[in-house]
């Protein structure tokens, strides 16, 4: 690797892209070695990457720039595997290799494990303990408005996400969707379970309180039962698409890591954010001795 000089008899700037990167520890440091720094966030739009791009570009070209710290986090490393972001990264990376440039990644995303990934999918399994907490909450509804009323307002929201299940599958969309438009499918079935299961538990005193034919209230527990079946499998159907959704999405980012990695820019793997502000004071010290490059060739 090869970049400019760090000459550091003269005040330069230090860019901080990355809001953990704010921490007194590291702003008090680069203030007492007599450099200014400029705080940037990395989980932006690409016009913003670009002019973050521009701004690099320019600082090393009047020889004014010291040195660089991205702090890649998880969130942001998924969302710049977003196509829109390819062509800036690569401009971005070589423009960093231009300076001292550490870039901070958590070591479990770097041996390719994401747990924002992992807690979406968990999401979307079949959740059958929730079931049992809305127990007290539909027979009350049930008494109030009557379990017909309950099935019919389930069935539309079921009616509702199967709809964009389809919508989903045929235009390639992401899964989030259901998260803004309609209750989780998998919370659907929960609620027909919880609905099942209190029609199943007040059947006698729903004959005696409505004087229904127990013929009726069975027809109730079979159509019941029915809406369950469509909406376990709908709760199926989604559990797939989502898990496909997140294998691509971890795909992508390992290649992006890797792409960072075989740039020539310097990647350091951490644990807890305290080890990120020791390493960048050590790596500010040794800046102004000369000594400037650490690889860490086991995550390669």
């Amino acid at each position: 690797m090869s970049y400019k000089s760090l000459e550091t008899s003269l005040s330069k700037k230090v860019f901080l892209i990355g809001n953990k990167l704010t921490q007194e520890g590291i702003t008090t440091k680069i203030t007492s070695l007599g450099h200014s720094y400029e705080i940037r966030s990395p989980y932006s739009t690409p016009s913003n990457w670009m002019k973050i791009k521009y701004d690099l570009n320019e600082l090393n070209n009047s020889e004014e720039l010291l040195a660089v710290f991205l702090h890649l986090t998880e969130r942001t490393i998924l969302r710049c595997c977003r196509p829109e972001y390819q062509e800036i990264w690569h401009s971005l990376l070589m423009e960093m290799k231009q300076t001292a440039t550490l870039i901070f990644v958590y070591e479990d995303n770097l041996l390719g494990k994401f747990s924002s990934l992992e807690e979406k999918l968990s999401e979307w399994r079949y959740d059958t303990n929730l079931a049992s907490s809305l127990f007290e909450h539909y027979y009350k509804k049930f008494e109030e408005e009557g379990a017909l009323k309950v099935l019919e307002e389930i069935r539309a929201q079921t009616d509702k996400a199967e709809l964009l299940v389809e919508t989903v599958q045929r235009e390639g969309l992401k899964a989030e969707l259901f998260i803004r438009e309609v209750k989780l499918p998998r919370d659907i079935a929960s609620l027909l379970l919880g609905l099942l299961e209190a029609v199943k538990t007040g059947r006698d005193q729903l004959l005696r309180s409505t004087h229904k034919e127990p013929e009726r209230v069975d027809q109730l527990l079979r159509s019941t039962h029915k809406e369950l079946e469509r909406s376990e499998l709908l709760v199926e159907t989604i559990h797939r698409i989502v898990t496909e959704q997140a294998y691509e999405e971890v795909q992508k980012a390992k290649q992006l890591l890797k792409d960072i990695q075989v740039s020539g820019v310097e990647v350091v793997p951490y644990k807890k954010n305290a080890e990120i502000t020791v390493r960048i004071q050590q790596f500010l010290d040794e800046t102004e001795n000369g000594v400037f490059l650490h690889i860490y060739s086991s995550f390669a």
